[in-house]
């Protein structure tokens, strides 16, 4: 494996044996998909983020060393995975800190003309992944994960707007506490990418694998059309307390 260390990220190379990454990519072509939007509009993606499809979503346990879906044990596929990250296990807790014992996997098919905006993740999650589990890509089909160098609040995705309301109007718009988005007009997010301008992008480079920090802005850029039929394969997760 090769490492790389950067402000708020960690990228693994190789990531995963010969054997590992093909039984990972076979899984990922028979596993169920469905559009990000199929349950209503997803805010995670922006209405110009087009319509990435998704699996369902499985656990993994650093207590009992199960990966579950829906509560049932899974010790295939997915579990692949699973049992790579627990093997690298000291190494996250050094890099992101030791609050969490649990963390999600979920695979993301990014066809042309897809990607996901500028974003941080919640706040409940104690960092996040991607790992890249397509066979090939090339460098003009896009689909790059870019890191703003500075990190920002948990709520930098809120509008300036919000900051200035009363009680009153935020009672009356029943958003209090909660995720808010789309953004309306600039947000502490917007304020910080455009006044440092300065990050990171890493390419979707296959069998790698990128570790992010809590509070640090990043987006995957567009999939461009010169990809045709190849999709942007990933499996992407949060780290997090499990009760």
């Amino acid at each position: 494996m090769k490492k790389t260390q950067g402000n708020g990220y960690l990228v693994i190379d190789d990531f995963l044996n010969e054997d590992e990454l093909f039984a990972i990519q076979l899984y990922m072509q028979f596993e169920k998909y469905f559009p990000v939007h199929s349950n209503g509009w997803s805010k995670s993606w922006r209405l110009t983020d087009g319509a990435p499809f998704t699996s369902p979503c499985y656990i993994f346990s650093c207590l009992t060393r199960n990966t579950t879906l829906n509560a049932e044990i899974i010790s295939d596929g997915m579990n692949v995975l699973s049992r790579k990250l627990l093997e690298i296990y000291g190494e996250l807790r050094e890099f992101l800190g030791d609050d969490w014992n649990a963390f999600s996997l979920t695979s993301y098919l990014y066809p042309s003309g897809t990607g996901l905006g500028w974003h941080e993740d919640d706040a409940l999650y104690k960092g996040a992944y991607i790992f890249y589990a397509h066979p090939e890509w090339r460098p003009s089909w896009g689909g790059e994960l870019c890191i703003i160098d500075t990190a920002v609040s948990s709520s930098a995705g809120l509008s300036e707007k919000v900051y200035d309301a009363s009680e009153n109007v935020l009672r009356l718009s029943g958003i209090i506490g909660g995720a808010v988005g789309p953004e309306f007009g600039w947000t502490i997010r917007d304020r910080n990418i455009n006044e440092s301008g300065i990050g990171t992008f890493v390419y979707p480079k296959p069998n790698r694998l990128v570790v992010i920090k809590p509070n640090y802005s990043h987006c995957i850029k567009k999939v461009d059309t010169s990809a045709g039929e190849n999709v942007r394969c990933s499996v992407a997760g949060f780290f997090h307390q499990n009760a």
